[in-house]
């Protein structure tokens, strides 16, 4: 005859740890700006004078960038204050009034 011996071993967590971290895309976007700007910049300054449809071509990939760069910063600051209201209680939230913050969070 065998004999078996069960041992069960429980683990009760009582408490829990959470991390989370936010990227804010809206820093990403306005240095992305900067760097479009800079490049445009670098080939007016550069410029001899001489037509050249590649240079005319990254020239306005290069204006083109920095415009639509500028307005997805924009944006996404404008979603990334509505989403602090909702999400944290400090940052760019940290002054508006309490009403000011519930009324943005249910938007």
């Amino acid at each position: 005859m065998q004999h078996e011996k069960v041992i069960k071993n429980s683990v009760y967590l009582k408490d829990s740890l959470s991390i989370s971290i936010r990227t804010y895309f809206s820093v990403q976007h306005i240095q992305s700006a900067a760097l479009f700007a800079r490049h445009t910049y670098d080939i007016e300054k550069n410029y001899d004078g001489v037509f050249s449809e590649i240079l005319f071509s990254q020239h306005r990939a290069y204006v083109t960038a920095a415009i639509l760069s500028s307005v997805f910063f924009i944006e996404a600051t404008i979603n990334e204050l509505y989403a602090d209201t909702v999400d944290t209680n400090h940052g760019m939230v940290d002054k508006l009034t309490p009403l000011t913050k519930i009324l943005m969070a249910q938007m």
